[in-house]
């Protein structure tokens, strides 16, 4: 074997290894998108859930009661409370849309958050809070949101489907769980 043949044999095996490292590379890269796909489909469970969590406080749910129903007649300190409390969740929208476009979420995820949303928004009072704030998100996300709405033009408004959501002579009374 002379020189030529070991330089040929040397390139050979050197694409070879190349090769090799490309396709570990490609192996690594698909691991590592999934990977953020997950964390990301966790992080939007996590905060999702932490803010739907906050309704179980009896003060909190009378307050998204009443503003799904008529926002604009609420106290203005209810006003407030209720504008922070739907602003979280709407950013935890945005985040989950921003995701669910950069390929970082899939759509069924993204679709646990944008159907409850919509839900919340198309209500008659939330109606009138979203009217006031949209144009504080960006237009994409807004259009994205719309659309959602859209969607869920011919079902009952949230407090219909789930009464429990629904405003009622009940509603002041205490909870008989401790």
């Amino acid at each position: 074997m002379d020189l030529t043949q070991l330089s040929d044999l040397g390139e050979f095996i050197g694409g070879i290894g190349v090769l090799a490292t490309l396709i570990y590379l490609a192996v690594q890269i698909k691991q590592t998108k999934e990977f953020v796909r997950m964390e990301s489909a966790q992080s939007t469970t996590k905060d999702f859930t932490a803010l739907l969590f906050q309704l179980m406080d009896k003060d909190h749910m009378k307050l998204f009661r009443r503003g799904m129903k008529d926002f604009e007649s609420m106290p203005t300190n209810d006003q407030a409370r209720l504008h922070a409390w739907l602003f979280s969740l709407l950013m935890t929208g945005q985040y989950t849309y921003a995701l669910g476009e950069r390929g970082a979420l899939d759509e069924g995820m993204r679709q646990v958050v944008d159907i409850p949303n919509a839900a919340i928004l198309r209500c008659p009072g939330t109606a009138q809070w979203w009217a006031s704030v949209k144009t504080v998100f960006p237009s994409d996300f807004v259009q994205h949101m719309e659309n959602q709405i859209a969607l869920q033009a011919d079902t009952p408004f949230l407090y219909e489907s789930l009464p429990w959501y629904g405003w009622d002579e009940d509603s002041d009374a205490e909870s008989t769980v401790e």
